[in-house]
């Protein structure tokens, strides 16, 4: 048809963890298959990078069973606590204790050990404090 335009792509996958792959040739046709969680996670760092804020993600899958990814963005380096507690506020874990680079950090939290429940995780740097609340489910 004569108002008719096609378009040519150049795709790059790139992964939440930034990881990123070759760029393909020139074509007309994209496939993808994007988890909503994983693009979730992406514009959520995207935002916090962009509004150079510390931001502590939702954890994902969520809930979850026996493992899950716990993911923050700090705009500057400095020393991080990350700690599990229950539902009636002891702490089960201490998942991280250390001094961190600025950037997206993340880690596998394992609760194989932990019975079903809800339970909180805090993260603290700073004049920054964050609580978010996740789900074991057996």
């Amino acid at each position: 048809q004569a108002n008719e335009t096609i378009c040519y792509y150049k795709v790059t996958a790139v992964g939440w963890q930034s990881e990123e792959s070759l760029e393909t040739d020139y074509t007309n046709t994209v496939d993808t298959r994007v988890e909503g969680s994983n693009q979730d996670k992406l514009n959520q760092y995207n935002n916090a990078k962009l509004a150079n804020s510390f931001t502590l993600f939702q954890n994902y899958p969520n809930p979850f069973n026996p493992t899950t990814i716990i993911s923050w963005y700090s705009p500057q380096d400095g020393f991080i606590t990350l700690d599990v507690f229950d539902i009636l506020g002891s702490q089960i874990e201490v998942l991280v204790n250390e001094y961190r680079t600025s950037g997206l950090n993340f880690l596998e939290f394992d609760a194989r050990n932990l019975p079903s429940g809800v339970y909180f995780y805090k993260i603290q740097t700073g004049g920054n404090t964050n609580i978010r609340k996740m789900i074991i489910q057996k």
